[in-house]
């Protein structure tokens, strides 16, 4: 019977030795296996793409408010406005952006509704101080951070904070969609 596989030539001290091509082959793909395995070591977590950006929203029910008013929000000194949404719209919401270096800091929050049907009278005039918080949409390893704090508006009650869980206007946390 033959072997299968011939043995390696022997070298002048005895022991088998391989050719030049099969050494430099070897070295190649040891070689290819280092560099493959740091690169798979060197790379960060998968992170998804969501973005986030730091800032301030109310959100109202439409149907809460005179139709045809005008909303104005201002936090940390910035301002925003927009006219009314149609109110058969569950509802609205109006943000403030915020340097993305805001930090976890409270924030005064005011927003005021105007109605011009009034002879442009302001009808709702409420303040209050906001804690932004940190929402990292990708995990604490990846991007963005970002600073984020909702009140909702309430004609009886105010600026309420976090409250959202109550079907007005939003269900469950204010960060699904919201923020």
């Amino acid at each position: 019977m033959s072997p299968i596989y011939a043995p390696l030539p022997l070298r002048r001290s005895g022991r088998p030795g391989r050719s030049r091509c099969t050494a430099a082959a070897v070295a190649v793909t040891s070689a290819v296996a280092l560099l493959t395995a740091g690169c798979q070591m060197s790379q960060g977590p998968n992170c998804t793409l969501i973005g986030a950006e730091s800032g301030v929203t109310v959100l109202w029910r439409p149907a809460d408010f005179p139709a045809g008013a005008r909303h104005r929000l201002c936090a940390d000194g910035e301002c925003r406005e927009r006219g009314a949404p149609p109110a058969a719209d569950p509802r609205a919401f109006l943000d403030v952006p915020l340097p993305e270096e805001s930090g976890p800091r409270e924030v005064g929050v005011r927003f005021t509704v105007t109605d011009p049907a009034a002879g442009g009278r302001v009808v709702h005039d409420r303040s209050a101080r906001v804690t932004l918080r940190k929402v990292t949409p990708n995990g604490e390893a990846c991007g963005p951070t970002a600073w984020q704090a909702a009140v909702r508006a309430d004609p009886r009650a105010g600026l309420v904070e976090g409250d959202f869980g109550d079907g007005d206007p939003g269900e469950g946390d204010p960060g699904e969609g919201v923020r």
